[in-house]
């Protein structure tokens, strides 16, 4: 029975060390340490927001106003945040530079796929701003619907 479990661990370590040796070609690596600067900041903002939100729900009477500004300034900082990105990636990546091909000297075919590809690096960029901003927005709305509720309680009571 040893002798099998020694012989299985074998195979596994002999067969998993030649997948560790191949280098991919093609791979860039990108360096996000400047990117960390810009990034801490609002997500703790964004962090500082949900214990306002949660502050609100617990007690009904505190003002929504930090709440407001704890979203707004995170979604304002998804969009820095996205600005960053696709710069660090433009400077570190040689396939996400923007092309500087006079487009009137080259087929049709590669103009198409040049356009394709500046397009889908727009879509990333925006993709990029949402993922950042989504919790932001879900926090602004969240609070907007429960000052509309606690309006809603009050004039009910005032009736």
């Amino acid at each position: 029975m040893k002798i099998t479990k020694y012989i299985l661990i074998s195979i596994l370590l002999i067969a998993s060390n030649p997948l560790f040796a191949q280098v991919p070609v093609n791979v860039h690596y990108i360096h996000l340490n400047e990117l960390l600067v810009y990034v801490l900041p609002f997500y703790m903002i964004t962090i500082l927001g949900l214990g306002f939100f949660i502050h609100k729900l617990v007690r009904p009477n505190f003002s929504s106003r930090w709440l407001y500004i704890c979203s707004l300034a995170g979604i304002l900082g998804a969009a820095a945040i996205a600005y960053k990105f696709q710069e660090i990636r433009t400077t570190q990546l040689p396939s996400a530079q923007p092309s500087k091909i006079n487009m009137r000297s080259i087929p049709i075919e590669l103009q198409e796929q040049i356009i394709a590809r500046e397009d889908d690096e727009l879509k990333e960029t925006i993709a990029n701003y949402w993922v950042v901003a989504i919790p932001n927005f879900i926090l602004l709305g969240l609070g907007l619907g429960i000052d509309w509720r606690d309006r809603k309680e009050k004039a009910a009571l005032k009736n």
